[in-house]
C-alpha cells in the first residue's frame, strides 16, 4: 500500500457555492427523488457525474469530482437542517429571553426549499395550533362572540393557523 502525496484543494468559494446549488436546482427532480432502488440509485449517479461536468466547465477553479461535490452539498443539507433544528428548538423553548436569531445562508435556503420535507420535516396532525372553523363552529363563535367578521365564503372550511408566543 503506497501513500501518494495528495495536495489539499481550497475550500469551495462563494461563487462555487452558488454555482453548485444552481446546478442542483436543475437536477432537484431527480436528485431529491425519495426511492433508493437500483435504477434510481444508477440515474442519481450518473446526473451527479453529469452535474460535475457542467461544474467544472463553468468553473474557472480547481477541478472539482462528482463525490466532492455530492459531499459538499450534503454538508449544506446538514448545516441547513441543524440550524432550522435550533430554530424550531428555540420557539418552543421557555425561560424567559429573546429567541435564538438564526441567520441562513443563501445556499441553505435554496437547499431548504429543494428538500423541503427532509430538511423541516413533516408538518404535524395531532400536536398544533392549528383550528379548522367549519360552518357549525362559526355560527357558535357568531353567538358567543362580538366579533363576527370570520372571512367565509358559503360552505367552505377555514383553517385559522394561531399563534403562541
Amino acid at each position: 500500500m503506497s501513500v501518494e502525496n495528495k495536495t489539499r484543494v481550497p475550500n469551495f468559494s462563494k461563487s462555487e457555492t452558488e454555482l453548485l446549488t444552481s446546478l442542483v436546482r436543475q437536477y432537484s427532480h431527480i436528485l431529491e427523488n425519495k426511492k433508493s432502488d437500483m435504477t434510481n440509485n444508477q440515474l442519481k449517479e450518473q446526473t451527479w457525474s453529469k452535474l460535475a461536468k457542467e461544474f467544472n466547465s463553468l468553473s474557472s477553479f480547481v477541478f472539482r469530482s462528482d463525490k466532492t461535490l455530492r459531499a459538499k452539498y450534503d454538508n449544506i443539507k446538514k448545516r441547513a437542517k441543524t440550524k432550522y433544528s435550533t430554530f424550531r428548538r428555540s420557539l418552543y423553548g421557555t425561560g424567559g429571553g429573546p429567541s435564538a436569531e438564526i441567520n441562513f445562508s443563501q445556499e441553505e435556503e435554496v437547499v431548504m426549499e429543494l428538500s423541503g420535507t427532509s430538511v423541516m420535516g413533516l408538518p404535524s396532525r395531532n400536536d398544533c395550533d392549528e383550528i379548522v372553523i367549519t360552518k357549525e363552529t362559526k355560527e357558535k363563535y357568531a353567538e358567543t362572540s362580538q366579533d363576527t367578521a370570520l372571512p367565509a365564503k358559503n360552505n367552505e372550511n377555514i383553517l385559522v393557523c394561531i399563534n403562541f408566543i
